[in-house]
């Protein structure tokens, strides 16, 4: 019987041999250089390359492109052939195999490989630009077609390095990785070899591929290229729609390149997707592009002199690749910026250029190389392809010089040229102080109050600045750190204007966040809020990050974390929430065994482990991060603000120049509630206000009510304006704002307001403006603010106080469902709060009779009927007064004025509250 079946499994072999057809024993005799015999079809238009390099920790999602594969192999007309290479660690399935594997791709909709393995050539090294050659050699020859396609799938480190094997027998460490000088290598034995002109398409699933660099590098190897910019989702490209778009004999080559880029946009973009770019380009016209780009550096390069920081800005301030942390890693950072972009700040900023025949050549070389480009709303503004552009000499990588684009181009001489510029000018920027300041009043205070009308002031000087950051956080003395929880820049907007907060304008972004030279006040509100990130079970303060240019203009904030998970291992990183405060991705730093480290962009399976972190600044060294807690990823994060407990706190200012000086200054704080009715609804009547919050109470014809009228006297006083508040239409989690004069008459016609609300951490809406994306506009910001329903006298009303700019504002609704709450909120003493009058006694006997000084040394006297407010000794304001329940009404002598204030009498402290929201803290003398 033994003898029968091994006649038989000898026969088989044989006609194996012979017909070329499958079997394991015969593909296990292969290695990559026999794929059996040629495979001759005259119906076949492309053969397509895939060199799948899963010997790392994307080993799972390179058996899911696998599957996909067979899911979209059209039924004729295209093959596909895959070297596989496996690792040890990160998956089971298909019976985990460790090695390698070269399969021909078979059509199959059901899960499992069901593909032919053409040879099984043990472990190799994919970062050996042999076995690259030797794989598209063989696959050409065994293969042949009209049209060839070549697709690099891994992580990608862009110009540095691609294709990255953990386990390479032979190499140094058993681990390497593909340089560009390699590929470009590799490649042209292989066209020597086969005869072939050029390949048709050369595709990279994978990280920061479309640079220029690359696109150069392949200049006369293929047609056309597609990459990605930015780092790419962990799914990387839907083979199943992807494949399908080579079944098209008579669509060219460009056609199909970009028929990629839609249907990995298509793929990505329903999904929300916050980090995700596409493109192909013409290879053809690489060089038209680097001439002309030469071309514009000679005309820049004599300008250097006087042009150098805005070309420093230009770089630093475009839209970027790698995240500001990998600034620590100096000459391992990414430093990959969009070209286009880049030039387009820089014309911005030096205008006698965008006339300039050179530019202007370089533009329309630019549009011609990009065939196309797809990007989500992080990256809006790239044009299409990258370069790498490292603006400080510390940050250069050495290596870079063996591209061929830094040999070649002119790009490498304008850098030095910056460099030896910026070492003429190494100026130390100062930080004179920093004070606790009422922004409201234009004075130091003593602590800031929450949801107040505090913030800080400081001076600084310096020249050539590049950026002002501030950081806030809690103090941890027993080790001599601060804890940050907010991290963001300081924008030009909030300085040198009295030390108030303006709307902020449409203006170029560098002329937004860049300081001229000299000395500059600035002063910013905080609100004693912070950061926090949920599972919908369990919540954890984090670093909330919003030091990016790019996050910035998209309205994203990021989370340092580590990401835990048997599929990836333990990996640094960043979760990206989106406008939404829903978690989009997150993108981990993947350390290599040399040292470097590849990007991957991940979307974490819901039982991995979330170590969420806060960025740690110690008085003396080098920050670090410290974990504030542990959750699971579950169905997705989102992120939330809820107020900082009392206490000690510290804000930490930062000042750079574009030459790398810096200065830094910390100033401690104390933070205090607000002890009053929007305190004690901010705190302790919370849950009935988020109960309050829901779409019927908002929907309807809200009238705006004269504030001051309403706090003072209690009559409901219109201001000619309205707020109609509606269904979106497109978005069902958004509610639609109007905002109108009677008879309708639109106030902003053509533009989409939208209000979010937000019941987890302190309830609030956050308000925007959309574009026609559905996207929010960067010029108008966004606004945060904190609304509670009441009832009084029959009327249906809303205060709203602004989380950013401190107003107060009262609706009394016209229109629409009546409001439906749960209980009122309770005011001091569990009396039900109303942002109306009550008659109680006043005048003789009042509380508040007595002299009240502040920390700071201003007072307030209150005899039994008249007031009267010090400065520096000498009587600043006085008049009448009068108290009707917890509301003191004051009438200025010398103005006039009448301002109504909300107060509260607490043993020797007295609290006053403005119509405005802003808090003062008194302490009695006598």
């Amino acid at each position: 019987m033994r003898r029968a079946c091994a006649n038989k499994i000898i026969f088989f072999l044989l006609i194996s041999l012979i017909l070329g057809l499958p079997s394991s024993a015969a593909a296990a005799s292969r290695s990559t250089a026999d794929l059996g015999p040629v495979q001759k079809d005259p119906g076949r238009e492309w053969t397509i390359m895939v060199y799948l390099d899963g010997d790392n920790n994307l080993e799972a999602a390179g058996l899911k492109d696998l599957e996909e594969m067979e899911a979209g192999l059209p039924a004729g007309g295209v093959e596909v052939i895959v070297l596989f290479d496996r690792s040890a660690e990160f998956s089971r399935a298909e019976g985990d195999w460790t090695d390698a594997r070269i399969y021909r791709v078979r059509p199959d909709a059901g899960e499992g490989l069901k593909s032919e393995v053409l040879a099984a050539p043990g472990e190799v090294n994919m970062g050996d630009p042999q076995t690259l050659q030797t794989f598209i050699t063989a696959a050409v020859k065994t293969f042949p077609a009209r049209r060839y396609a070549l697709i690099l799938w891994n992580h990608g480190g862009g110009w540095a390095a691609h294709v990255s094997d953990e386990k390479a027998p032979g190499a140094p460490g058993e681990h390497d990785s593909l340089t560009l000088p390699e590929l470009r290598g590799a490649i042209t034995r292989v066209l020597a070899e086969t005869g072939l002109k050029k390949l048709d398409l050369i595709g990279f699933d994978m990280c920061l591929m479309a640079q220029l660099e690359t696109a150069y590098e392949l200049e006369g190897l293929a047609e056309v290229m597609v990459g990605s910019e930015a780092s790419e989702p962990n799914q990387g490209w839907p083979y199943d729609t992807v494949l399908p778009l080579f079944d098209r004999p008579g669509l060219a080559t460009r056609d199909t390149a970009q028929g990629i880029v839609k249907a990995f946009d298509d793929y990505y973009r329903p999904q929300g997707t916050a980090m995700a770019t596409q493109s192909a380009f013409d290879l053809t016209k690489v060089g038209e592009l680097v001439r002309s780009m030469d071309a514009f550096l000679s005309r820049l390069d004599p300008a250097l002199p006087r042009a150098w920081p805005a070309l420093t800005r230009s770089l630093f301030f475009s839209v970027g690749y790698g995240d500001l942390d990998e600034l620590r890693r100096g000459p391992g950072a990414t430093l990959s910026i969009d070209l286009g972009d880049s030039l387009s700040n820089l014309v911005g900023v030096l205008p006698e250029l965008k006339a300039a025949p050179e530019y202007l050549s370089l533009q329309k070389a630019l549009k011609n190389f990009v065939l196309d480009s797809k990007t989500s709303h992080r990256f809006r503004k790239s044009q299409g392809v990258a370069v790498y552009a490292p603006f400080r000499r510390d940050l250069w990588n050495q290596e870079y010089r063996q591209t061929r684009f830094a040999q070649n181009s002119g790009w490498l001489q304008t850098l030095n040229g910056l460099y030896a510029v910026q070492a003429q000018n190494p100026a130390q920027p100062r930080i004179k102080g920093i004070e606790t300041y009422s922004l409201y009043r234009n004075q130091p205070v003593g602590e800031v109050i929450q949801m107040g009308q505090d913030g800080f002031a400081f001076t600084f000087e310096g020249t050539n600045v590049l950026w002002a950051l501030a950081f806030i956080g809690v103090r941890d003395e027993a080790k001599g750190r601060t804890l940050i929880f907010e991290k963001s820049f300081l924008r030009k907007e909030w300085a040198d204007e009295g030390l108030t907060v303006k709307k902020r304008e449409r203006e170029e972004l560098l002329e937004t966040l860049a300081y001229s030279d000299g000395e500059h006040q600035v002063g910013f509100r905080y609100d004693g809020l912070q950061g926090l990130v949920t599972n919908g079970r369990q919540i954890f303060p984090a670093t909330i990050d919003q030091s990016d240019v790019g996050d910035l203009e998209s309205f994203l904030s990021s989370v340092p974390a580590v990401l835990e998970h048997p599929q990836v291992g333990k990996l640094f990183g960043r979760i990206y929430f989106n406008w939404l405060s829903q978690a989009v991705t997150m993108i981990v730093q993947v350390p290599q065994k040399d040292g470097s480290f590849m990007s991957a962009q991940v979307e974490p399976p819901p039982e991995a482990d979330i170590h969420l972190l806060l960025e740690a600044l110690p008085d003396r060294g080098e920050s670090t991060y410290v974990t504030s807690g542990t959750l699971k990823w579950g169905d997705g994060l989102s992120l939330t603000r809820d107020l900082i407990e009392p206490g000690q706190y510290e804000v930490i200012l930062f000042v750079e120049t574009l030459t790398g000086q810096s200065a830094m200054a910390r100033h401690r704080f104390p933070v205090q509630a607000r002890d009053d009715d929007l305190g004690l609804a901010a705190t302790r009547h919370r849950e009935s206000i988020r109960a309050d919050m829901i779409p019927d109470n908002f929907i309807g014809e809200w009238e705006v009510i004269d504030a001051d009228q309403w706090f003072k006297q209690g009559r409901l006083t219109g201001l000619a304006g309205f707020a109609t508040y509606e269904p979106h239409p497109k978005f069902k989690s958004l509610l639609k704002v109007t905002l109108h004069k009677p008879r309708g008459k639109n106030l902003m016609p053509g533009l989409d307001i939208v209000d979010l609300i937000s019941t987890s951490g302190l309830p609030h809406l956050r308000q925007y403006v959309l574009d026609q994306n559905g996207a929010p506009r960067l010029e108008y910001g966004a606004r945060m603010s904190f609304p509670i329903f009441d009832q009084k006298d029959g009327q249906n009303l809303m205060l709203s106080f602004d989380l950013v700019t401190g107003e107060l504002q009262v609706f009394v609704k016209r229109s629409g469902p009546p409001l439906k709450l749960s209980t009122v909120a309770a005011g001091p003493g569990g009396q039900p709060a109303s942002v109306g009058p009550q008659a109680q006694p006043g005048g003789p006997g009042s509380p508040v009779v007595g002299t009240w000084q502040t920390a700071q040394g201003e007072a307030v006297v209150f005899t039994e009927n008249q007031w009267a407010y010090y400065q520096a000794g000498r009587m600043a304001d006085g008049g009448v007064y009068q108290v009707q329940g917890n509301q003191l009404t004051t009438q200025s002598a010398g103005t006039g004025q009448v301002v109504p204030y909300m107060f509260q009498v607490t043993g020797n402290q007295l609290l006053l509250q403005n119509p405005a929201g802003q808090v003062y803290q008194f302490f009695r003398v006598q």
